[in-house]
């Protein structure tokens, strides 16, 4: 693990002191022009669903309509998420 580390060190360029500069200025002004825009909340979005659908490979769940206790009218129904097996 070492000898890898100073392998790296020993073979690290000016060049390559540069190139991850310049793509770490790309990628910081490509952050800020999303924060700035609707895409932020895209993002942010697509990322939940993600790790939604990764959560449910992990632990699989699934919803099933319960009709609860009514608190005013009668009339409320809610939704409740039920683990399953795996099959």
């Amino acid at each position: 693990m070492i000898s890898s580390i100073q392998s790296i060190i020993s073979n690290f360029r000016p060049e390559d002191a540069l190139d991850i500069a310049i793509v770490s200025y790309i990628v910081y002004k490509m952050i800020g022009f999303i924060r700035e825009t609707r895409a932020m909340q895209l993002i942010r979005g697509l990322v939940i669903i993600v790790v939604a659908f990764r959560i449910g490979h992990i632990q699989p769940i699934s919803a099933k309509l319960v009709a609860k206790e009514p608190l005013y009218d009668g009339s409320l129904c809610g939704c409740c998420a039920v683990p399953t097996r795996a099959s």
